[in-house]
């Protein structure tokens, strides 16, 4: 007999399915506004874009990890953001720490390509 009444883990995949929706839609707001801004700060940097190691180089990272290419002046903001967390020139941190810094500069300057946003 078929049952038109979703499961539980139907209905927690639904659920889960929304909340990422919408997590992805308020970091896409961020990102546009932060870019706007980066634009603002940076006019330079315009039109321009950067390759940014996912994990930086500085935290530890590989030298030939993953890499997207963001626009230029947000790339600056990034690369600020990690500046205030961990100081150029300081010890390298630890992994739990490092992925700690990554966690906090993503949540509020997130990757474009990892959030729906095309590659330029």
């Amino acid at each position: 007999m078929f049952n038109a009444e979703p499961t539980p883990e139907q209905r927690e995949a639904a659920r889960r399915n929304r909340q990422n929706a919408a997590d992805e839609q308020l970091l896409q707001q961020r990102y546009w506004k932060h870019k706007a801004e980066a634009e603002r700060l940076y006019p330079r940097k315009v039109g321009l874009y950067e390759e940014h190691h996912f994990w930086p180089i500085y935290l530890g990272g590989p030298p030939n990890g993953k890499t997207y290419l963001v626009p230029a002046p947000y790339h600056q903001f990034i690369t600020n953001a990690f500046r205030s967390k961990w100081p150029y020139g300081s010890t390298v941190p630890n992994a739990a720490d490092a992925q700690r810094i990554m966690r906090e500069v993503y949540s509020e300057f997130p990757i474009p390509q990892l959030i729906g946003i095309p590659d330029p």
